[in-house]
C-alpha cells in the first residue's frame, strides 16, 4: 500500500513539472546588432510572458515582447 501511495506522488509532482514547461512559440527574434543596446529591464522572462504570436527577445541589455520575424 505504501508502495502505491509513492508511485501516486511520484506520478503527480512529475506531471506539475510537466504542466509548468515554458512553450516557445513559433518565429525567432531579431537579431539584435553589434551595439545595439535597448532598455535594460526585462519585460518578459519566456514567451509565454508575451501576449499573442510575440516572442520574449533579448534587446542588447534587457527583454522585451517582439513579434517574431
Amino acid at each position: 500500500m505504501a508502495a502505491n501511495m509513492k508511485i501516486i506522488l511520484l506520478l503527480a509532482i512529475c506531471g506539475l513539472l510537466v504542466l509548468n514547461c515554458d512553450a516557445v512559440k513559433p518565429g525567432r527574434c531579431q537579431r539584435v546588432r553589434p551595439g545595439q543596446v535597448g532598455i535594460c529591464v526585462s519585460q518578459c522572462r519566456v514567451d509565454e510572458n508575451c501576449a499573442g504570436r510575440m516572442k520574449c527577445c533579448g534587446n542588447g541589455c534587457g527583454t522585451v515582447c517582439r513579434n517574431p520575424v
